[in-house]
C-alpha cells in the first residue's frame, strides 16, 4: 500500500537495498520481516513505525480486492491443495466454535467473499494498533546484512520471529 502519495511500501523496502522482506499471519502473530543493508536500518525503523501508526493508509478498495485474491490463491496452495487441510481439521476437532482457533486464520472462500473495507478497518483497529507490539529484532551480521523483524499479536500474547541464520557482527 501507499503511505500519503509516496511509493509503495514495498517499493520503498527494495529501494532501500532489501532483497528478502515478506509478512505472515499465524493464529497470535503478524509479522513483517527485511532483510537489507545495515545502513537501511533507520529508514526501515521509520517505514515500520509509519506502517504501525496507520497500517491502512493509503490501502483502496481495489488493493483489498487485489489483495483478497491473493490470499484466496495462498488458500486453494495450503488448505486444499497441500497439508494444511489436517490442520484445519485437528483445529476444528479441539477448540468449540466459540474459540478463535477453531478456524483457519486464512479464512475460507465465503469469508472473502463477504469481507468488506469496514471489516478491515475494524479489524485492524481491534487488532493492530501499537498497543499490540510485542518485538522488534535487529541484527547486524558481518555480511553487513540488517534483519529487521516486527511483530504484532493480540495482548497478553507473545509474539514469534524467525531468527537470522547467520552470526551477528557485534
Amino acid at each position: 500500500a501507499r503511505h500519503g502519495n509516496e511509493p509503495e511500501v514495498w517499493d520503498k523496502i527494495r529501494q532501500l537495498g532489501a532483497a528478502n522482506f515478506n509478512a505472515f499471519t499465524s493464529q497470535d502473530v503478524t509479522q513483517y520481516y527485511t532483510g537489507a543493508p545495515k545502513e537501511a536500518l533507520i529508514p526501515l525503523l521509520e517505514i515500520e513505525a509509519q506502517r504501525m501508526i496507520n497500517p491502512l493508509e493509503g490501502v483502496t478498495p481495489e488493493e483489498l480486492k487485489t489483495e483478497r485474491e491473493v490470499v484466496r490463491n495462498e488458500l486453494r496452495l495450503s488448505i486444499e491443495n497441500g497439508g494444511g487441510r489436517a490442520f484445519e481439521l485437528s483445529s476444528e476437532m479441539l477448540f468449540p466454535e466459540s474459540h478463535p482457533y477453531h478456524r483457519t486464520v486464512i479464512g475460507s472462500h465465503e469469508s472473502l467473499d463477504n469481507i468488506t473495507m469496514d471489516d478491515v478497518q475494524a479489524f485492524v483497529k481491534k487488532h493492530y494498533g501499537s498497543g499490540n507490539m510485542q518485538k522488534l529484532q535487529s541484527e547486524a551480521t558481518k555480511e553487513g546484512v540488517v534483519w529487521l523483524s516486527v511483530s504484532s499479536s493480540a495482548p497478553g500474547k507473545q509474539g514469534s520471529s524467525t531468527p537470522a541464520t547467520a552470526e551477528a557482527d557485534r
